[in-house]
């Protein structure tokens, strides 16, 4: 029984779906589960939505769970434990999420920004163990990431920190970002922007795009679509530029690409490597690695688990 009291509730909370998982504490999932969130709905009443599950969950499982760890979307208070606000959820503005969570629960609960979640399960378990200076950076709908320095994660005044995806890399002539303005790298790098430089590609050789989604252009790349190829070869030039501003600003010992762009490999992560080199200090460059994560889509699971166990001890 002693041994099970080590098991804690990891949550990457979605604002599409919503993840769990049971930890050991050698990183191990040993059960998970899912559902649909209802992002239109009250927090208070998702909220509580949630923890009937977790609570079905734990007593489906014959679990004997000690703390919840939960990541979500947003801008957060850490001190307060406080949703400021959610980008993906409108209605999730100053949410008391881990009193709420932990009230229902019936046990202490930490919530965070899922990106910082994600880097605290990859200095865990993942390609950042035992790693004291390490940028994560996710590659998804949009760019993100979470800056982890001198051994814990970096969160700035306001506790916006990581926002790699808004780094005004073309503010003049680039294309237009989700955040109002023009040029971001998310505007290059992220999902929609990429598949905007396919088809720019595409136009400009008078071809039909035969892409319409990321895992097209993917498939397309790895047979050899010189226009796929392309798109992420221009990809990979703009997120190696801010990959190199990260890295002549931070000084970090290592950089970790995680999320479902960084599955396309080489023709995206190898041109960003080579813009990597040509614009980082070469100082800077001597000790820095670049790697994919480890963790895959389980890094939030992990690190809230890993950060409920922090609390917890």
């Amino acid at each position: 029984m002693a041994a099970r009291r080590q098991s804690c509730l990891g949550i990457d909370f979605g604002g599409t779906n919503t993840r769990w998982g049971l930890v050991t504490p050698d990183g191990r999932i040993t059960a998970r589960a899912s559902h649909k969130t209802n992002s239109d709905a009250a927090p208070a009443a998702e909220l509580e939505r949630l923890a009937g599950a977790l609570k079905a969950f734990i007593k489906e499982q014959d679990a004997d769970v000690c703390a919840a760890g939960m990541g979500i979307c947003g801008f957060i208070d850490f001190e307060k434990q406080n949703l400021i606000v959610s980008p993906n959820m409108p209605a999730w503005n100053d949410v008391e999420v881990a009193r709420i969570l932990g009230g229902h629960l019936g046990m202490p609960c930490v919530f965070d920004n899922d990106l910082h979640m994600s880097a605290l399960g990859e200095s865990a378990y993942g390609a950042a163990k035992g790693v004291r200076d390490f940028a994560a950076i996710n590659l998804g709908t949009g760019v993100g990431g979470a800056l982890f320095l001198n051994g814990g994660i970096h969160r700035g005044a306001r506790g916006i920190t990581g926002e790699i995806g808004h780094l005004p890399l073309d503010p003049q002539n680039g294309p237009p970002c989700g955040c109002g303005r023009n040029g971001c790298l998310e505007a290059f790098v992220g999902r929609d922007g990429i598949l905007e430089l396919y088809r720019f590609l595409c136009d400009d050789g008078g071809t039909e795009p035969k892409a319409r989604g990321q895992q097209e252009l993917c498939r397309l790349a790895s047979a050899g679509d010189k226009f796929a190829l392309g798109a992420y070869a221009m990809a990979g030039e703009y997120l190696g530029r801010g990959l190199a501003i990260l890295a002549n600003l931070l000084n970090p010992s290592l950089l970790v690409i995680g999320g479902g762009v960084a599955k396309t490999g080489g023709p995206l992560l190898d041109p960003a490597r080579k813009a990597l080199k040509l614009y980082a200090l070469p100082a800077v460059m001597e000790d820095l690695e670049l790697k994919l994560s480890r963790l895959g889509d389980d890094a939030g699971i992990l690190g809230a688990a890993h950060a409920a166990r922090l609390m917890r001890d």
